[in-house]
């Protein structure tokens, strides 16, 4: 199905209209969708305005659509980049549940990572002080030791910065481009996307090889920063800045917004940071734990209570029905309530 998503997104379609042809039509019509078939499939789904269907019979177009799809699963391909659509099982369960999502990312790496179920976002400013790159260290590396990965932009300042500690404590890490896949922007983070890379990292962008970045490229990556991560860390941010784009998305994702209340004895917290802390839309941290507690601790806190007040002989009876060990029921609850605990938040 991907080379026609890659079709009907090229030829323009509305993003419902699509998602109603990827849940709908069976593979032989989405292939005589492009063969002549638009205005039967009109008469059975009653799903094309006019316009949708002189689209459909517009044979020079759908030439170029055919051409685009080939090209980009091609040259995709030759640079190891996956492309990965939003009915495809890789696809970040986390993504999902945002607005506006992407119907397709492009992935450089480990795939797996992006359906992590602990992920933190760590974003700021690209001119840190010396003490918040500071903290990012100590930061990350509580985050790292609990095997949390870490997320960011690969922008100059917190996040390179966060990426690289990451990388120094031996965690996993993925990259959010505002681009395409065949470029690194900054280029004086070549080298340290090469090494997210070889040490089980991910990059990661919405947009196809080829796509130069742009301004509103960088504002609406951040959207996806917040989206795939559990929490979001905001460093160090002017309230003008970029980062602040990210709590805003974040806040909107109903994610958890976390700010370091600590400065050096001769600094004053950023404008952005002390304001999301007095509005309090931010939990004050001082430590890694104090994410780690408020995300996953707290979950599992509650896991336990939910197991414990199962009785042994319950578990051995419902066991027993099933024709599984209770090991096998206690990894189904665990699994059934983490995907409960996603689908509430």
């Amino acid at each position: 199905m991907l080379k026609e998503l890659l079709k009907l997104q090229y030829l323009g379609l509305d993003g419902g209209l699509i998602n109603f042809i990827a849940e709908n039509f069976s593979t032989q019509e989405r292939a005589f969708l492009f063969t002549g078939g638009a205005l039967e499939l009109h008469f059975k789904y009653n799903a094309f305005s006019e316009e949708d269907l002189i689209t459909f019979y517009d044979e020079d177009n759908l030439k170029k659509a055919n051409e685009y799809a080939e090209d980009l699963i091609l040259k995709s391909k030759e640079n190891n980049i996956q492309i990965v659509s939003y009915y495809d099982d890789a696809y970040p369960v986390n993504l999902k549940k945002i607005k506006q999502c992407p119907l397709f990312i492009f992935v450089k790496g480990n795939l797996d990572i992006l359906n992590t179920s602990k992920s933190v976002a760590c974003v700021g400013t690209r001119r840190a002080s010396e003490t918040t790159l500071k903290l990012v260290g100590d930061v990350v590396k509580a985050l790292v030791e609990e095997e949390i990965v870490i997320i960011s932009g690969l922008a100059k300042g917190i996040d390179a910065q966060s990426h690289k500690e990451c990388l120094v404590y031996g965690g996993k890490t993925i990259a959010v481009l505002a681009h395409g896949l065949d470029t690194i922007y900054p280029k004086e983070n070549t080298a340290l996307a090469e090494t997210i890379l070889e040490n089980g990292g991910t990059l990661v962008s919405e947009y196809p090889i080829g796509t130069k970045g742009h301004k509103s490229h960088f504002v609406a990556r951040n959207r996806i920063i917040s989206g795939l991560s559990e929490g979001v860390i905001v460093f160090e941010a002017d309230e003008k800045s970029g980062t602040m784009h990210t709590a805003r998305f974040a806040y909107t994702q109903g994610k958890k917004i976390f700010c370091p209340n600590v400065t050096g004895s001769d600094e004053k917290l950023s404008s952005g940071v002390e304001k999301l802390l007095n509005t309090e839309s931010a939990f004050p941290i001082t430590t890694g734990s104090d994410v780690i507690d408020q995300l996953f601790i707290n979950k599992t806190n509650s896991l336990n209570i939910k197991v414990n007040s199962t009785t042994v002989k319950e578990l051995e009876f419902i066991s027993k029905n099933r024709g599984i060990s209770i090991e096998e029921l206690v990894d189904s609850i665990i699994l059934n309530y983490i995907e409960g605990e996603r689908g509430n938040e």
